[in-house]
């Protein structure tokens, strides 16, 4: 009987320490993931923070005609953008913040990739209808007409109110009329930009030719002085060798000559 009954005791003992550890654990656990909690928190705050930061200094550089600088700071809000939990809706808007920065650097096809991804991404009407405006716009601009009225056709069908595709619609269409009638188009003046790169090429290899010209006159000259220098030490090492016989004659003749002896009367 005694034995059972400190049996008992034991698995008591046992089993509230083990409840014991079970809530120590669970109590560790919440605390662990409270400070994960806090962690991420305020990670999510400094990255929003230099997210805002960069964005603010790109529209600043922006606004002051500095693309450049502009773009390199809308690329650096979007790295932060990328670590962040709740980046696709922001950064749908910062495309079109790159859109609008290519264009202004007529870097026209990476302003159309720009805008294209706000049309893959978005699920908002009216940013899609921007995104196919602001293509047209850039096909516009690059001279290809056709692809800027179809841009400008596809913003009309999600907004029909959409009077800036309407008016640029109208304009496209002209300038193409008028390149129609002309007898010019696309063709002419990739094979004007053909010709201007070929005449580019030529001139630098023109300019490749004459650098290579003067520097074989300057070798040649070098070369010129490099003889004459030659020459002048031979000169003067005949010269030596002159002087240096002349020297040899003059004691030839003194070893000739003898001293006559004078006699004295006494």
């Amino acid at each position: 009987m005694t034995y059972t009954w400190n049996k008992n005791i034991e698995k008591k003992q046992l089993n509230k320490i083990k409840n014991k550890i079970f809530s120590y654990i669970k109590v560790m656990k919440k605390i662990i993931f409270g400070i994960l909690i806090i962690y991420s928190i305020s990670n999510n705050i400094l990255f929003a923070q230099e997210e805002r930061k960069n964005i603010r200094e790109g529209n600043k550089s922006y606004s002051s005609k500095n693309y450049d600088d502009a773009y390199k700071n809308y690329s650096k809000a979007n790295e932060i953008l990328e670590k962040s939990s709740s980046k696709d809706e922001k950064q749908i808007k910062l495309q079109n913040n790159f859109g609008a920065t290519n264009y202004r650097k007529n870097s026209f096809q990476e302003s159309i990739n720009n805008y294209n991804n706000i049309i893959s991404n978005s699920t908002d009407k009216k940013e899609k209808a921007d995104a196919y405006y602001n293509i047209g716009n850039s096909y516009l601009q690059s001279g290809d007409y056709q692809k800027s009225i179809d841009s400008y056709k596809k913003a009309l069908r999600i907004d029909p109110k959409h009077d800036p595709s309407r008016y640029n619609m109208a304009v496209a269409t002209k300038a193409q009329q008028q390149q129609q009638q002309s007898g010019g188009g696309k063709g002419d003046n990739q094979d004007q930009k053909e010709d201007q790169n070929k005449k580019e090429d030529q001139q630098k290899q023109d300019d490749k030719k004459q650098d290579k010209k003067e520097k074989e006159k300057e070798q040649e000259q070098y070369k010129e002085q490099e003889m004459n220098k030659e020459e002048m030490e031979r000169f003067l090492e005949s010269l030596q060798e002159k002087d240096k016989e002349i020297q040899e004659k003059v004691q030839k003749e003194n070893a000739k000559i003898k001293p006559k002896k004078t006699e004295k009367n006494w």
